[in-house]
This record gives structure tokens, sequence and C-alpha cells, in this order.
């Protein structure tokens, strides 16, 4: 390197040390230093792989560089791990000096801010995924339930559509669940719509999460007549509430009925 291009360098304080043919350290800048497992070995003269023992495992790929007619080669995430100190992940680049055989130029870029982050989201992404896992088995254990109740259970998104119903609820109406996802509430009888506009006045109403005492959900409670799919009116007994998620912009509404018909029957007479 002539001395124009090592003072350009210099300005700019890049990590490099140039190795002969036998690993012997002709040069190296200071901030390689930062690099090397041992940096009272790193001097001109002494073996660089003593100082960096990194290069042993590539020492037979760094040997074939200009054997195998290549002028650049790359290694990512090596790693110097100091006694008592926090490790310091770097990447390594070989260039092959053009002007000698016996001259190869190794430079180090820091990529342990990289690898923190990398690491972070790693960790994040598995605690996410253990995390949707148990929420997948939480759902499934709540559908369960939900199915097997015998009260009709409906689930809503904020407009008012169907999401779900339960078997109970399909079995008194005489649907299929397929029938009623993504319909109105008020296919199964015009009186619900009453429900969803006190509901609507709900969903306008979110609550403050940052009080402890205040629950992330209101109920309503709301007798109507229900037409089944045959036509048949059925008196149910609702209590619906708007559940508000802490996205605030996600609301899901729960309504479970009870058939009250022959109550109210009974009572009639």
């Amino acid at each position: 390197m002539d001395i124009e291009t090592k003072a350009i360098l210099s300005n700019f304080e890049l990590a490099y040390i140039a190795i002969d043919r036998h690993f012997n350290i002709l040069e190296l800048s200071s901030p390689s230093l930062s690099f090397a497992q041992h940096p009272d070995a790193a001097a001109p003269g002494q073996d660089a792989r003593q100082a960096f023992p990194q290069l042993q495992p590539i020492e037979s790929s760094l040997r074939s560089l200009e054997a195998a007619g290549v002028q650049t080669l790359k290694w990512q995430s090596l790693v110097c791990q100091r006694e008592l100190e926090p490790p310091i992940y770097f990447d390594l680049c070989a260039i092959a000096d053009t002007t000698s055989t016996d001259r190869l130029w190794l430079y180090f870029a820091n990529t342990t801010a990289k690898k923190q982050v990398e690491e972070q989201l790693e960790q994040e992404i598995t605690q996410a995924k253990s995390l949707l896992g148990e929420l997948s088995l939480t759902r499934n254990y709540l559908y369960q339930i939900i199915t097997e109740m015998a009260d009709l259970v409906f689930v809503l998104t904020q407009d008012g559509q169907i999401v779900s119903a339960n078997q109970a609820a399909q079995k008194l109406l005489g649907y299929d669940e397929a029938e009623l996802m993504g319909q109105p509430l008020t296919t199964i009888g015009a009186d619900t719509a009453a429900l969803l506009t006190l509901l609507a006045a709900d969903l306008e109403i979110i609550p403050n999460f940052d009080t402890p005492n205040e629950p992330p959900f209101s109920t309503q409670h709301l007798d109507l007549t229900c037409q089944t799919k045959s036509g048949e009116h059925r008196l149910l007994s609702f209590s619906c509430a708007v559940i508000h998620s802490e996205l605030r912009d996600l609301h899901t509404v729960v309504c479970v009925g009870r058939d009250i018909t022959r109550d109210k029957a009974k009572e009639a007479a």
C-alpha cells in the first residue's frame, strides 16, 4: 500500500491488518486491536493467528484465496470474546494484494449492534410464538365451551355481523353456521336491531385501561322476539357484552341468549 493510500485510509479509521503467506503481521491499524482476542500479540512480525485466533478456522480459505483466482472473500458474524468482556461481533473481508503475491489485506467491520438487534428480535419472535401458542390453546378451549353450551351464543363484529354461532343457536333457529356467518344479527329477527343500537352506544365509550377497577367490557340485557328459519317466532332473553380491545379500535360483541318462550307462555296463562 503506497503512502498516499495509507493516509487516506487512516482518515476513515479503518480496522485492518496486512499479513504475509506465513500469517505474519506486516502492518495493522489501531482500530484493528478492538477485534484481537489477544491485543498484546498484535504487532508487526507476530503471527496473526495468535492475536486473532478467529483466523484459524478459515486459514485454508485464506491460503487458497489467490490460488483460486478470487480477489475477495468475506465471513460474517465472527466473534471476539475476551475474558470478563462482552463479545464483539464482526464481519471480515480478505482482499488479495494485486501488487504483491505475499500480502493479504484483512478488513474488520464491527457488527455487534446488528447482532444484538438480531438476537433481540429472535428472542421476541420466540416469545411471540409461545404467546400465540398459548392463545391458540385458550381460544380452542373457549370455543369448545361455547360450542357445547346449552344457551345460544353469537359472536359478532362491532358492526353487528355474525362471526360465529354455537350449536344451540343453530339447532333452535334451524340455520347452519355457514348460513349465518357474515350475516347481520337482524337475520334472526328485526327486533335485534334494538339490541344493536344499544351496543353501538357502548362502542362509543372506550374504557380507560389505566383504571384497574374498570372492566374492559359493558353489558346489555334485552328480551327480543326472533324468528327461526322456518318462520316460527321465539322469545329470547339476550345478555350481550362489548369487549373492548387494548388496541382500542378492535372490538368483539358476545351475545348469550336463552329461550324463554315457554316461560312467558306459562306466565301469561
